[in-house]
């Protein structure tokens, strides 16, 4: 197990123009149990940082910097518009000082030289350790901002390739894989300068400070960033989750509830920083103003404070220690820091690993720049929310590590909708399943290799026993035609419930988005197949091959929530995405060191309404696992009464010494205990908002 050492940051910046006055919050914050601080850097006004680092080595602080690059330059820019990044609506203008304000471009020989002798005297200050670089920074908008075609970027790409940059509509595959690959080579290159530049004096950690706009709404190949190579050529990844204010930006409500976007963006985090040299930190939100959907309270606090660590991410701070300080969330942040012994002794588990497929994401042409319909939200996010919603700790793989070191770590690995694989990853993939993995596609896979060419389909006939696969849009119904325990328990309503007087048929079905035609051959099992005006075809919608010592499952389309039905027009409940996450557990139940039994639990609101398709679980499960200790952490957003159960798998030698529910700091007195599982009650109610329970073990 890595050890983890959970470093608690102070974001120390002032509003008032007086970066002096900050000296005098650094005994404040020590004596509340921060680690670190961190303050907002400007160029021109690094002494105010040099004293601010002075007074935290006299109380063993350690220091790091945020700083910007592309942003934050409007005055610099005003005086020098040759500097300005250039949308490639705007390739074609000539006088730059009349374009509104823009970001800086990163490769403007001047304007980056500016940036680079900053972070080397920054990296000249002894005690400093991490620096947060470009902040928010991205390279592209929609289809039409796509950045840079400003005099520099033009003459760089005429000295490569000759010519002008192109731009969409493309010509051809070539010319936009041309452009694609060469933006990303630039991005990382001049991340990788920005390191070297901060380490000249001694070692310095680079670390790209995101905003949430590349990570979920914005399709990588638009914003200019491939995040994976990014970090690689780079120490490590922040972003900044503002879960209150996200909702009309980001996904356009997909995270719901709204604070659910804190756990993904750790999950995200997590997943793009697996090497053991990287590092990843979180951004929590402390403010909130009133042009956010509610303020902050004190559950806050627990869920800023809490929340990362249970997913791995032990850099954390908030945005910003005074804007803390002035809210609710302020005392109940810092209270958490008791929990933090605990999670230090644990890593997380990640059950299901969703994969994020940057090649489809460039390379598939059926895909949209940015919104809720972008890869990320409506095929990523939609898997994660799944295995979440049924209680299946889930976490994100970037393609990048679709390789023996990183596959081997998960029980699943699902492709959702992955159309563009490499030669690479196909192999790794399938030597992943021969080995004992089970692996999970949905929709259109494989279909096309790293650039978008067609394959031959060998893949998915080895791996699922897929013969063709075809997209067919839109949604399909589905029904079972095996006696498999993924169906079961699926709360299907009576006739009479099932029939709502003002809008007619509301039976639940089972329905998949983005659909597609199969074929299999060879021994896989049909689990169930399309259907028609409710009678079935012989069309496969969800399979099963036993490949070596593994599973490969096929799932021909994106598991929904609901479906629209026509002619009607109405909306119903869709179970398919319990039915999938039932045949996960039906595979891999055995393997998994903590199983949540009964989740999610029925609320209230399911016995009032029981057809409402706004319902989904507002809870989540998050389970680490140490030598000696598990926990399991549960926060529940909404603050619905519910009731499950956990199962705890014992190790060999161990038995359960007893638990204790950390928040209350109160024993389990109901531990039941069995020869290789222990297995306690979950029991929320209105007041509950998190609870973190500590299996404590010990030999026989």
């Amino acid at each position: 197990m890595k050890k983890r050492k959970i470093q608690r940051i102070a974001f120390l910046q002032d509003y008032r123009n007086r970066p002096e006055s900050l000296v005098d919050e650094i005994p404040e914050v020590a004596e509340l149990g921060y680690h670190e601080v961190t303050v907002a850097a400007v160029i021109g006004h690094e002494a105010a940082v040099e004293e601010v680092a002075g007074r935290a080595a006299e109380y063993g602080l350690e220091v790091s910097t945020f700083t910007g690059f592309m942003k934050y330059a409007y005055q610099h820019l005003a005086e020098h518009p040759e500097q300005k990044a250039v949308f490639s609506k705007d390739a074609d203008h000539e006088e730059l000082g009349n374009l509104p304000a823009v970001w800086g471009c990163p490769y403007n020989r001047v304007f980056q030289k500016r940036y680079m002798d900053f972070l080397e005297r920054l990296g000249g200050i002894p005690n400093l350790t991490e620096v947060w670089v470009n902040d928010e920074a991205y390279f592209g908008r929609d289809v039409d901002l796509i950045a840079c075609y400003c005099r520099t970027c033009q003459e760089d790409w005429d000295g490569e390739f000759g010519g002008r940059i192109p731009m969409p509509p493309f010509r051809n595959l070539d010319e936009k894989t041309r452009l694609v690959t060469w933006r990303f080579r630039r991005w990382n290159d001049v991340h990788g300068k920005m390191k070297t530049a901060l380490n000249r004096d001694h070692r310095v950690r680079a670390v790209f400070q995101s905003g949430p706009h590349p990570f979920w709404d914005i399709n990588p190949w638009v914003c200019g960033m491939d995040i994976d190579g990014m970090v690689e050529a780079i120490d490590g990844l922040a972003v900044d989750a503002y879960y209150t204010c996200v909702l009309p930006s980001v996904g356009s409500g997909l995270f719901t509830p709204p604070e659910t976007f804190l756990s993904e963006c750790c999950r995200f985090l997590q997943g793009f920083t697996l090497g053991d040299d990287k590092v990843s930190v979180m951004l929590g939100q402390g403010m909130s103003h009133p042009e956010f959907h509610r303020p902050l309270d004190e559950r806050d606090g627990w869920w800023q404070a809490v929340v990362p660590p249970a997913l791995g991410v032990d850099r954390v701070t908030a945005y910003t220690y005074r804007l803390q300080r002035v809210s609710p969330m302020h005392r109940t942040f810092q209270e958490a820091f008791r929990l933090d012994p605990y999670f230090e002794r644990t890593e997380p588990v990640v059950s299901v690993a969703v994969v994020d497929s940057l090649e489809t994401q460039c390379h598939d042409e059926s895909l949209p720049a940015r919104g809720r319909e972008n890869w990320r939200m409506n095929r990523m996010f939609s898997t994660g929310q799944m295995a979440a919603h049924f209680g299946l700790s889930h976490g994100y793989l970037p393609s990048s590590k679709l390789v023996p070191k990183y596959l081997d770590r998960y029980p699943v690995v699902v492709l959702p909708n992955a159309s563009c694989l490499s030669a690479g990853q196909r192999d790794a993939l399938l030597a992943y399943v021969r080995e004992g993995g089970t692996l999970v596609a949905m929709g259109e896979t494989a279909t096309r290799d790293e650039l978008g060419r067609p394959l031959n389909g060998s893949f998915l006939c080895e791996a699922f026993g897929i013969s063709s696969c075809t997209p067919a849009g839109g949604t399909r119904i589905f029904q079972a035609v095996a006696d498999h325990e993924a169906f079961n328990n699926l709360p299907w309503p009576d006739e009479r419930t099932a029939w709502d007087p003002w809008k007619g048929r509301n039976r639940p079905v089972l329905g998949l988005d983005l659909a597609v035609e199969v074929e299999t051959e060879g021994e896989t099992d049909v689990l169930a197949v399309y259907e028609e005006e409710g009678s079935p075809t012989s069309r496969p919608a969800m399979t099963l091959k036993r490949f070596g010592r593994g599973n490969g499952v096929f799932v021909a389309g994106i598991p929904s929530r609901w479906v629209d039905q026509r002619p009607e027009g109405t909306t119903v409940l869709s179970f398919s995405r319990q039915v999938v996450a039932q045949l996960i557990l039906s595979l891999v139940g055995d393997r998994l060191p903590v199983v949540a039994k009964g989740f999610p639990p029925r609320v209230p609101l399911q016995d009032v309404r029981p057809l409402d398709i706004r319902w989904k679980p507002t809870m989540e499960i998050m389970p680490s696992v140490g030598e000696d200790l598990i926990l399991v952490t549960v926060p529940s957003y909404f603050r619905e009464p519910g009731a499950f159960r956990i199962e705890a798998r014992l190790p060999d030698g161990k038995h359960c010494a007893g638990v204790r529910e950390l928040v209350s700091d109160q024993p389990l007195e109901d531990v039941r205990q069995h020869e290789k599982a222990v297995e306690i009650d979950v029991n929320l109610t209105t007041e509950d908002f998190l609870k973190v329970y500590a299996l404590f073990l010990a030999s026989v």
